[in-house]
């Protein structure tokens, strides 16, 4: 994916992130799908709840960074090597080079991103537990949660 039709963010596992340039459509259909949403839940942010609903889409890329975060470390732990992360218009993904993993290292590699998932959902629940809502703190924890 590296090239014009993606950024380069930064690296993680000695491999390139590269955010594509289809995840602004993405973020365009969120922000614009939930501003009214949000507007309606939080009605004096006012032109703000656009502010805020472009805010669920970076968690959403944020959660899915984790997510292919969690596969690239896993794998280089049993000895992988990752060539690429990319976050894309359909979510993202996690490039290897060296095929030849053992099935129990691609089965523990496999089950690393929706177990990081899970563990990030599991913090912002209990951060917004803490967290007096309705407000925007409170709504960025809780898509962070289903994100």
């Amino acid at each position: 994916m590296s090239g014009p039709a993606s950024v380069r963010l930064g690296t993680i596992a000695d491999a390139p992130v590269r955010l594509s340039w289809s995840w602004l459509l993405i973020a365009a259909v969120i922000t614009l799908a939930f501003g009214p949403q949000i507007q309606r839940a939080l009605p004096s942010l006012d032109g703000g709840a656009y502010g805020v609903a472009l805010g669920y889409a970076v968690l959403l890329a944020l959660s899915v960074l984790v997510h292919e975060a969690a596969h690239a470390l896993t794998g280089r732990a049993f000895g992988q090597r990752t060539e690429e992360i990319a976050l894309t218009l359909w979510g993202g993904h996690t490039q290897f080079r060296s095929p030849s993993a053992r099935p129990l290292d691609t089965v523990l590699t496999a089950m690393a991103g929706p177990a990081a998932n899970l563990v990030l959902a599991g913090l912002a629940h209990l951060a917004a537990r803490a967290v007096p809502g309705p407000s925007v703190p409170a709504l960025l924890l809780e898509v962070t949660v289903w994100a």
